[in-house]
This record gives structure tokens, sequence and C-alpha cells, in this order.
């Protein structure tokens, strides 16, 4: 598979988010080969074993009992996406503030409303409440919003990190997942997870507008015979919230 140039500001993105959340759970393609298409992103593991994170060129797993540790290039995943982080916005929020907030402040610097970007908040946070899926064992597998009450709940405080993300249009909705989604890391990089409500105390916002979209889709059978009847917007945004 051909590399995408460092200088490609594109989403790079494996995997379709309605067929994932209804239970594509198995990978299709490697970490590995995702790092060469993009150094920061977010996805899901093979199966569902947790939640990944590209950070600074590298992938990162947090599994259902909170351990986090560097994904190796082999693991596969069902859906996922990543770019190359050029951030041409930054800006500061000093003081305590709620996730709201933080994200009334984005809005203000997303001057195209039917734009892609990618995003960053890093710094000391106040409060950040993360999930991580357990994985899936037997078939059929189960929607994700039918296994909500096997999520397992991480809560931070007072802690460093960083909040990797992105604010996607609704016209990829089905595609990926409308709206603000991040992913987590403590600054030891040994805990985080799919972010689900966060509070910060001094952070630094980098934003990075994304100019093009690049999908590939999977070749098994189960893929090509999957339904893509309608999408469900409903369960991608029960699981994007976690209840």
């Amino acid at each position: 598979m051909k590399q995408r140039q460092k200088q490609s500001n594109g989403i790079y993105q494996v995997g379709i988010a309605d067929a994932f959340i209804n239970g594509l759970y198995k990978g299709t393609l490697s970490v590995g080969t995702l790092k060469s298409n993009g150094d920061f992103g977010i996805g899901a593991p093979n199966l569902v074993d947790g939640e990944l994170t590209f950070y600074n060129g590298k992938v990162y797993q947090t599994r259902w009992n909170g351990v986090t540790t560097e994904a190796p290039d082999s693991l596969t995943t069902p859906f996922a996406f990543v770019s190359f982080f050029k951030p041409e916005t930054t800006f500061h929020i000093n003081g305590f503030t709620g996730k709201e907030a933080i994200l009334e402040r984005v809005e203000k610097y997303l001057k195209n409303k039917n734009g892609m970007y990618a995003i960053r908040i890093s710094g000391k946070f106040h409060h950040v409440k993360t999930r991580a899926f357990p994985p899936v064992t037997r078939e059929p597998f189960l929607p994700l919003a039918n296994m909500l009450d096997k999520q397992f709940f991480f809560d931070f405080n007072n802690t460093e990190g960083v909040l990797i993300g992105y604010k996607l249009p609704s016209y990829l909705a089905g595609v990926n997942i409308a709206g603000y989604h991040f992913h987590f890391l403590t600054s030891q990089l040994n805990a985080g997870g799919h972010a689900l409500d966060f509070s910060s105390d001094s952070t630094t916002i980098e934003i990075s507008r994304i100019s093009d979209f690049q999908l590939v889709t999977p070749d098994d059978p189960e893929f090509m015979n999957y339904k893509f009847d309608k999408v469900n917007q409903p369960d991608l945004q029960k699981v994007e919230k976690g209840n």
C-alpha cells in the first residue's frame, strides 16, 4: 500500500463507523500501516480490545483494565483514522474550565462549519473521565450500543495529559462520527481511553485544519456483505457518549 507524503494534511481512515459499531470488530489493517499515513489519530483495536490513540507517531492501546501500553505495528484495527498533525491555530485556557466551555472556545476558531479539524488539548486537567471496552469473544457480535453495560470507566483527577481528537462535519456521519471525538493519554503514557468528559486547569489548544479525506474499505466477506441500509445515528451517538 502506497504511503502518503508527510506534507499531506488529510485524514486517512480504515473502516466505516456505522459498520464498526454494529459488529464488524475484526481488524483489517495494521496500525503500522496507519502510522505510515499519520502521526495523530484515534481508533479501535482488533475485537474491540480497548481503545487506540495515535500520538507523536506512536500508537497506544488502553485496555479494559486501564493498562495502557504502546501497541505493536502488527496489531490490526477495524476502524481508525489518522492525519499528520500540523497546528495552524494555538491558544491557551487558564483557570478551571468545563468541557462545554472549552469546546465553545474551540468553536470560535473553526471558521468553516463544514470543515474537518484535528484538535490537540494538552496541559493540566482538573478531571477527565474515560472508558474502554473489553474484547469480544463470541460471534455473532452484538452492536456496541447493546454492550454499553460492559464498559469500564476511569476517572483522572488533577492530572497532566493530552486529548487527541477531531471535529468532523455532519456529512461524514455514518462513515465516521459527526462532531467532537477525543481520546485521552496521561503525560506518563500509561493510562487513557475514550474521553467522555473533561475539565481543565491550564491547557494549550492546537487546531489543524484537514484538507482531504482518504477512505480504505476492508475487503473481507463480513464488510462486503454488510447492509448499509441507513446510518444509525442514534447508536453512533450512544457509543460516542457512553450511554
